[in-house]
Order: C-alpha cells, then structure tokens, then sequence
C-alpha cells in the first residue's frame, strides 16, 4: 500500500507542477507581449513628437528650400519657432508621400495636418489611408498669417 500511495502521490505533483509551470508561461508570454506594445507605442510617439518639432522649430535647411524643393536637406515648416510659414507647408504638402517621410525621418506611416480655429482643414499631407490597429495623434499649436493653428500628427504602426 505504501508504493501506491507513493505512486499518487507523485501524479498529484506532476500534475500541479504542470498547472503552475502552464499558468506561468502564459503570464510570461502576456508580459512580453504588453512590453513589445509598449515599446512600439513609444517609439510612434517619439516619431510624432520629433516631426512636429522639426516642423513647428526650425525652418530647415537651407532655410528658404520651398523656392526650390530638389535642395531641401532638411525640412522645417517655420518661418521663426512657432510661426508657420504657408510657402513652406505649400511646398511640403505637393511633395510625394515618400519624400515627406524622408525628410522627416520617419520609418512609420503618418499623416499630418494644419487646422484653423474654426477646425477648417488648410493644409494635410502624408497617408490617411492607412488601417493600422496602433495609431498615436498629437496635437501642437502655432501661428500662420498671424492666427492661431493646431498642427496634428497622427503616426500608425
């Protein structure tokens, strides 16, 4: 009797230790996976933060290439930080989506655009076209012709 008391005993063991050894590779795996998200999810937002920097900062480089776009080595869409130049968002948004993403560096698709107060849509470029179940929008404000505008940056991954 004692050898299959034993015996039982062990298959209870087996069993639990399967139980616990299934529930943590599972928890591990949710782990890494909510890590890998939040990774992504911070590496968009980085992207969209530094666009919108690029855009809202600097006027770029050579600083008037929207008189001639084949210079363009770096973009900026500010004619001074903050104030929007409507040459340059003019010369931005008839590029071609590859070259806007060029030239803000981006590896991530993204659509931007430039709304007035009033919500009126003045200028957009980029992909809006996009189905992506990870998608992170910022929202940055400057001036362009002396009224306020609400620059936004939607980045999907």
């Amino acid at each position: 009797m004692r050898a299959q008391i034993s015996s039982i005993d062990l298959v209870l063991a087996i069993i639990v230790f399967s139980i616990l050894f299934v529930f943590f590779v599972s928890s591990w795996s949710t782990t890494v996976s909510s890590a890998k998200n939040a990774m992504k999810k911070n590496r968009m937002e980085y992207a969209a933060i530094s666009a919108t920097d690029l855009m809202l900062k600097s006027a770029g480089s050579p600083a008037h290439w929207e008189q001639n776009t084949s210079s363009v080595q770096m973009v900026g869409l500010a004619s001074t930080p903050n104030v929007l130049s409507s040459a340059k968002l003019a010369a931005f948004t008839a590029m071609d989506y590859s070259q806007q993403k060029s030239l803000l560096g981006m590896q991530e698709e993204f659509y931007f655009y430039v709304d007035n107060t009033d919500g009126v849509r003045l200028y957009e470029g980029g992909n809006l076209t996009v189905k992506s179940k990870g998608v992170v929008s910022i929202g940055r404000y400057g001036t362009l012709n002396g009224g306020k505008v609400k620059i936004g940056m939607m980045v999907y991954g």
